[in-house]
């Protein structure tokens, strides 16, 4: 998978997992500080956050999940990034198909449905028990998470 891929693909991840309303104890321990500051937004409820955020796709991306409002979804460069968006904040969760990365779209349809059902189908382990923990919440799937900031942000997003 390229850089830039991986880069959007875990930015798409991010996005999809965090509930508005997260535990926030995890979000310091972020490396990368886009993500830190997304952690920190959906934590809190706020917007503000967002707009410490560099990459302008996750930017509108957090406005949209944690403002619960599609209109900055259409901002977004990254088609994937863009219907999972639409997907997630209050828009229709069929916009997920649209998503053309299979682990990424699975990772979606499991979120919009709440039913892990769809996470065994993602191909990346990490990202696998990540979409598992979050979308059955229940942090047992967390400590298999390899990747550190990962499993950080998995523990962020399912509390404990």
């Amino acid at each position: 998978m390229s850089g830039v891929k991986w880069v959007l693909g875990g930015l798409l991840v991010l996005a999809l997992s965090w509930p508005v309303g997260a535990a926030a104890s995890d979000c310091s321990l972020i490396s990368d500080s886009d993500q830190r500051y997304f952690c920190r937004a959906k934590s809190s409820g706020s917007t503000s956050d967002c707009s410490l955020i560099s990459d302008s796709d996750l930017r509108y991306m957090c406005r949209a999940v944690v403002g619960n409002s599609s209109s900055d979804c259409s901002l977004i460069s990254d088609s994937d990034l863009r219907y999972a968006c639409r997907a997630q904040a209050g828009g229709s969760s069929s916009d997920c198909s649209l998503v053309s990365d299979s682990d990424q779209r699975y990772f979606c349809r499991a979120r919009a449905s709440g039913s892990t059902s769809d996470c065994s189908l993602i191909s990346d382990s990490d990202m696998r028990y990540h979409c598992r923990a979050v979308v059955g919440k229940s942090s047992s799937d967390c400590s298999l998470i390899s990747d550190s900031d990962l499993r950080y942000r998995c523990r962020s997003e399912v509390g404990n």
